[in-house]
């Protein structure tokens, strides 16, 4: 069920993002041409005047400022579609609908972080196509795949890139920090939902005391060591990079931002 959960999400999503990456894409294509253009250009009447400058360099400057904008609108997106519906599906008037769905709280809730992520990972993917468009616009992407292809050597330092513990904690961190955030949010909204009144003012109090309170609770452990002298856990914690702390502290908040929101919705549910 939680599959089927998950497919509603990016059903009821997924037009709007494929549009807007749509666009950055041809915009980086175009980009690339732009870009190239620019440069032949400039060396060509560079070589009769030192001081030319051009006015095409305004249009890329300009679709630079698109493609940002596309991409800062896009990330918004995701994040804003996913706390609109957590508090329209969850919170509000369609909560009827769903919480008398034969699902559990917890995969109401999962479903739309799982969601969220899964566009988070698709989003950095993007930037990426993106990237190899503005490379097709400048000309020289046949270039590019013809001297990768004659030089395997790349390919064997990108896997080991990749395939290196630490990267993959720094994905990873990553990635629980953006779902800790999101989840945060779901939480104030859940404790602003318990008011009757000025639930809003209640969300956001919220969200300035979690935003105080959670980060100083990294620093626990040290003074769980000072205060009781544990001398093996602080050897322990020694032994551990401090990727892997902040990735295991961002998913213990993971957990906990989870619990409380869950806790909440199927106990003391108050819909609008």
């Amino acid at each position: 069920m939680l599959a089927k959960l998950i497919h509603f999400e990016f059903k009821s999503t997924y037009k709007l993002f494929l549009i807007l990456i749509g666009a950055e894409f041809l915009l980086s294509i175009v980009l690339g041409v732009s870009v190239n253009t620019n440069l032949k250009i400039m060396s060509e009447r560079m070589a009769y005047d030192p001081f030319y400058t051009s006015n095409s360099s305004t249009v890329s400057f300009i679709l630079v400022l698109m493609v940002v904008g596309i991409v800062f609108a896009t990330f918004m997106m995701i994040f804003g579609s996913s706390v609109q519906r957590f508090h329209k599906n969850l919170l509000s008037g369609q909560g009827y609908l769903m919480h008398t769905l034969p699902v559990t709280t917890w995969q109401l809730v999962l479903s739309k972080v799982i969601t969220y992520m899964i566009y988070v990972i698709l989003f950095v993917l993007a930037q990426l196509a993106c990237l190899a468009g503005m490379i097709i616009g400048t000309g020289q992407f046949i270039d590019l795949i013809r001297s990768l292809y004659l030089n395997f050597d790349w390919l064997l330092r990108a896997l080991k890139i990749v395939l290196d513990l630490g990267f993959i904690e720094l994905c990873a961190t990553y990635l629980f920090s953006a779902s800790q955030f999101l989840l945060l949010i779901y939480l104030c909204y859940s404790v602003g939902n318990l008011f009757p009144e000025h639930r809003l003012l209640v969300g956001i109090a919220t969200f300035i005391i979690l935003g105080i309170v959670v980060p100083s609770l990294f620093q626990v452990p040290s003074i769980f060591v000072v205060t009781f002298g544990a001398v093996q856990f602080m050897n322990a914690l020694n032994h551990m990079s401090y990727q892997t702390m902040i990735l295991i502290y961002s998913i213990i908040m993971n957990v906990i931002f989870f619990a409380a929101n869950v806790y909440i919705l199927r106990y003391h549910l108050n819909l609008e």
